[in-house]
């Protein structure tokens, strides 16, 4: 789920500031930690729909214990300055990191994925991933209950990595389709459907999504699995994929990352 403010889509998960608080008082234990990318990481590309390709990266991170340390997850969730908001889409905390191999990370990144994703090429690496924590499902919140999209442009690409370890690794991600619009992106000719035909995507639609239902068909799982990464467009309708969500009593960690096209509305 972005953090991007998308001066078109008034939707996107922005990160909610504590207002007393606007500077990190603490040391991030994340912070500056460098992503040994796994040069024999293995890649498989996934067709999901018509011309749709997602990338599943295994053992991306030759240093994932660093990052999955409980201890150090704990004192971010404990010492962090943003705060949980209601109003707020994602179903948890979502903290910024530091990268300290951005240009690194992004060259290794493309090299792996090898145009396998449409335009993946063009798009930059943006220095702001975020720490996110799943928590627990706002169901009073449409855009937690029901798939969404980080960016209304195509060709932007989300990449995300999942840190819990193996006995806590849960169900996954969910692609979906809208019914009404017949398209895995809020797209109709090729265009953009606008605001309003966007927000009647979920019009007197509160149920929490978990397989499909009469507003969406479930078109694809990217499953959880520890030190996977798992890379699709960030226009794609989706959502945190969950068949019970008593599942949420044990959190549930990623680190995301955004590659923008040159051409989204940011």
């Amino acid at each position: 789920k972005s953090k991007k403010t998308i001066k078109e889509n008034p939707l996107d998960s922005i990160v909610i500031l504590d207002k007393t608080k606007t500077e990190q008082s603490w040391d991030n234990p994340l912070d500056n930690i460098i992503f040994k990318i796994n040069p024999k990481a293995e890649v498989t590309i996934h067709n999901i729909y018509k011309d749709t390709n997602v990338i599943v990266i295994d053992d991306f991170l030759l240093n994932i214990d660093e990052l999955s340390n409980q201890n150090k997850l704990d004192r971010i969730i404990e010492k962090s300055y943003k705060t949980w908001d209601d109003e707020h889409p994602y179903p948890g905390l979502q903290h910024p990191l530091n990268l300290n191999n951005s240009n690194q990370i992004d060259k290794i990144i493309k090299k792996l994925v090898n145009n396998k994703l449409t335009k993946f090429s063009e798009t930059k690496l943006e220095n702001d991933p975020v720490l996110s924590v799943g928590m627990k499902f706002k169901e009073k919140n449409i855009f937690t209950t029901n798939p969404h999209i980080d960016v209304n442009s195509r060709y932007s690409y989300a990449a995300m990595l999942y840190l819990n370890k193996p006995d806590d690794c849960y169900e996954g991600t969910g692609i979906y389709e809208s019914k009404l619009i017949n398209n895995i992106y809020p797209y109709i000719n090729g265009q953009y459907i606008g605001e309003d035909k966007f927000y009647n995507l979920y019009k007197e639609n509160s149920e929490i999504i978990r397989d499909s239902n009469s507003h969406w068909k479930l078109i694809h799982v990217l499953k959880m699995k520890y030190n996977r990464l798992v890379i699709y467009e960030s226009s794609l309708f989706h959502s945190m994929y969950l068949k019970s969500f008593d599942l949420f009593k044990k959190h549930r960690y990623t680190i995301n990352m955004w590659f923008d096209s040159p051409n989204a509305i940011i």
